[in-house]
């Protein structure tokens, strides 16, 4: 053993070992299908949107109400773009579930690009696929790996919706013996409670159908706050529902537990044998398993909450053309994220002898502690007057 090795304690080895092993084993699954990563709703259907959009809390009628999308300019009622997220979420965790690696995962990043809007009664087909699996960011002075998986969204025709790459970041934690997060949940002062409550009471109304010209806009303008929280468990159910993924119970968990020795542990609460480490995320009693003194949020539950920002700013008229996300710290129970965004450019882009008019949005969102827990960028293609913006877009590469 070297001098340096012998600065290191030894589990920290032995998990970097573990992730090294993960990493060789994720690999020989690049370019496969991520069977890992179930499938949601196939049909963007009035009720899929529905619970999509209440787990938002978005009040859009473009996306709620059949006669207000009929009277708009779609001519339909449309689900919001992040929909693609109840179809298939591009968080495949690679060979996570082969065998107990140690390993807590956590989408950290996804980007969204889309060519068409999602119409009501759109049937859905998607494609995942693991893109890459690579060592990740250095995390307590330990190792951790990456696996960046691909999702295509496609109608029945063929035609391409859109596409989303994600990152799941996986970190080497013992589990019921450390903390990943080392604050316990938030309580809220008087005065603290008073300004949310003020907060929530006047946040601006959505844009809707009042079109936003691209003349209106100027670099440096600031996009009215969104605040969502604080986080209730309720919260993190409705989106489990949300993501419209099938749920096994009972019996049947137990014979998919049987098969999955990389999700199986005891619950620390029950002491059951045969429990899904995932669900510590949803589970009060037994989050303190996965280090968490709270269950936390999903993270693709807030990628829909920086598209309703930019949807709720950009009107019924634009098109969301691009959705960057890093989540660099977990929204857990009792927090309150706030979402605000500046106008960084504006630029004309030409596809296929279309014009669009582009404004490129920076997005950040923090908690109750002003930690950012969501750091970003959008790029909306808005009308300019007499100029709708032409959908679906071509699929070739642009020019600006």
């Amino acid at each position: 053993m070297t001098d340096v090795q012998q600065l290191i304690p030894q589990e920290h080895i032995q998990q970097a070992d573990l992730v090294a092993e993960f990493i060789q084993a994720s690999r020989r699954l690049i370019g496969f299908w991520a069977d890992d990563v179930a499938r949601g709703t196939s049909t963007a259907d009035w009720i899929s949107i529905h619970r999509f959009v209440e787990a938002t809390g978005d009040e859009n009628p473009l996306y709620l109400d059949a006669y207000y999308g009929a009277g708009s300019a779609h001519g339909t009622m449309l689900a919001p773009p992040t929909f693609v997220l109840a179809v298939h979420v591009p968080e495949s965790t690679g060979a996570f579930e082969e065998k107990p690696y140690g390993l807590l995962s956590f989408l950290t990043s996804m980007d969204l690009t889309w060519w068409d809007h999602i119409r009501l009664a759109d049937r859905i087909r998607s494609d995942l696929r693991i893109t890459n699996v690579d060592w990740g960011p250095s995390w307590r002075n330990r190792s951790t790996a990456q696996v960046i998986s691909e999702a295509g969204y496609f109608r029945e025709n063929n035609s391409s919706i859109g596409q989303a790459h994600g990152t799941v970041t996986l970190y080497p934690i013992q589990r019921g013996k450390e903390r990943f997060i080392d604050r316990e949940i938030y309580s809220y002062s008087q005065a603290e409670i008073q300004d949310l409550m003020e907060k929530l009471d006047n946040e601006p109304p959505r844009r809707g159908s009042i079109p936003r010209y691209w003349e209106e806009v100027s670099i440096g303008e600031r996009l009215p706050t969104l605040i969502k929280g604080p986080l209730t468990l309720s919260d993190l159910i409705t989106w489990v529902v949300a993501e419209s993924k099938p749920v096994k119970l009972g019996n049947l968990i137990h014979k998919d537990l049987l098969q999955r020795s990389g999700m199986t542990r005891t619950n620390p609460a029950t002491n059951w044998p045969f429990w899904d480490s995932q669900q510590a995320r949803e589970d009060l009693h037994s989050c303190s398993d996965a280090g968490f003194p709270a269950p936390y949020g999903r993270g693709a539950m807030r990628v829909a909450l920086a598209g309703q920002l930019i949807t709720h700013w950009m009107s019924d008229d634009a098109f969301l053309r691009r959705l960057s996300v890093d989540l660099p710290q977990p929204f857990i129970y009792g927090d309150t994220l706030t979402l605000t965004g500046k106008v960084r450019d504006m630029f004309m882009q030409t596809m296929a002898g279309y014009r669009y008019n582009a404004v490129e949005i920076e997005i950040i969102g923090y908690n109750q502690m002003d930690e950012v827990i969501l750091e970003g960028s959008a790029l909306v293609f808005l009308p300019r007057y007499g100029e709708p913006v032409h959908v679906p877009l071509p699929i070739l590469s642009a020019t600006h």
